[in-house]
């Protein structure tokens, strides 16, 4: 996603003066990505912490004890660029290798394994450099950096993409993806792709959503068109998240569409429609979708949400369940660099280089030392090491 990118390479320059007399510590966070009930972060030090449940050991630290702290994984991991965290697996991107770790992560390349590993794992079975990864239950995706998608794990309701409803143990490429794909996305309404040409693409069980329109069968083994109502294909999009159920695109003209269930007046679209994104003076540049509530964050770095607020999913204190306007979160203490979210919760990167993060709380996905949900940003605290 070119607005990411441009943000990421910003920071990694940052990073590389840490230690210099920048003011930057090597506890700031550098970027952050949020799973259904998991967090993870990297700092200046250019570690990787990750913190929340972990009885499939989702944190990657050898135990299956829940982690309420960043937690640093086995093997003191750096350098990592990407990660995703799935429903039981966590998987990240370091140096092109992929490493997972989680439920189903202990796979030798040669057969289905869903044989758990407690600590990162090298994916003998993705030999070559990727960019970024996907992570669902029991299946994973690739975006190879030659802007290919390949895929593998569990594909019996076309997770895999590759025409077949069955599974595989080895990668195979997803049809009609092999080139031009920026980034993957998982959740429970299937698995999606963005191309450079701004075009989305999805694919697999459709769980409270349809491929491809009214017109389309629940579910397609390839990849077929994201549509809107009229059935014309979502165009210009410049990012993808979803989370649970939801699913949403930010266009490059700003407009939020989204499917599934997105809201709990409207269950089940089976087609993008739009979301209200709020009164601003500024471009939006990010959205985090955590099944039920959408934020974003705009090019003056100011961060508003609408939707579910069960959770305090808003982050503004308030005590409505439900909110269908944008509004302001509340308490950060500068303009914020990029936004991430999970299953209810949300997590915003700050000017200052700390993390701050609200909403549902009860496996400790916030990382704040505690199982208490937040109405309002609370501070993510990192020990250098």
């Amino acid at each position: 996603m070119p607005g990411r990118s441009r943000i990421f390479i910003a920071l990694t320059l940052l990073a590389a003066a840490a230690g210099c007399d920048t003011g930057v510590s090597t506890s700031s966070v550098a970027w952050a990505w949020a799973g259904q009930l998991n967090s993870c972060a990297t700092t200046y030090d250019r570690r990787l912490w990750c913190w929340g449940e972990n009885e499939g050991s989702n944190v990657g630290d050898g135990t299956t004890d829940s982690r309420s702290v960043p937690t640093a994984p086995s093997g003191d991991l750096k350098d990592v660029t990407f990660v995703s965290l799935g429903g039981g697996d966590t998987c990240a991107v370091q140096g092109g290798r992929l490493l997972c770790w989680g439920e189903s992560s202990g796979g030798d390349g040669d057969i289905l394994s869903m044989q758990s590993t407690a600590v990162p794992n090298l994916q003998a079975v993705m030999p070559d450099p990727v960019a970024a990864v996907a992570v669902a239950s029991f299946t994973k995706c690739v975006v190879k950096v030659d802007g290919s998608a390949w895929c593998w794990g569990s594909g019996g309701g076309g997770e895999l993409g590759d025409g077949r409803a069955m599974d595989s143990g080895v990668p195979v490429a997803v049809s009609s993806l092999s080139t031009g794909v920026v980034s993957l996305l998982a959740d429970d309404s299937g698995m999606f792709a963005l191309k450079d040409d701004g075009s989305v693409w999805g694919w697999g069980v459709a769980t409270g959503a349809m491929r491809g329109g009214p017109t389309q069968p629940p579910g397609s083994l390839v990849p077929v068109p994201i549509v809107r109502s009229d059935g014309s294909p979502l165009t210009g999009i410049r990012q993808i998240d979803g989370q649970g159920l939801e699913t949403c695109a930010l266009g490059r003209d700003g407009r939020i569409s989204c499917w599934g269930d997105v809201s709990p007046q409207l269950l089940g679209v089976d087609h993008a429609i739009d979301v209200d994104a709020g009164d601003s003076s500024a471009a939006i540049v990010e959205i985090a979708v955590s099944d039920g509530s959408v934020c974003r964050l705009d090019t003056r770095g100011a961060v508003a949400c609408a939707g579910r607020n069960i959770n305090g999913e808003l982050g503004d204190d308030s005590a409505d369940p439900y909110r269908p306007t944008m509004g302001p979160v509340a308490g950060l203490p500068g303009r914020a660099l990029h936004i991430t979210a999970g299953l209810g919760h949300h997590c915003a990167l700050v000017e200052d280089l700390t993390l701050w993060c609200w909403g549902w709380n009860d496996v400790s996905q916030l990382g704040l030392g505690d199982t208490t949900d937040r109405s309002h940003p609370a501070r993510v605290t990192f020990q250098a090491r």
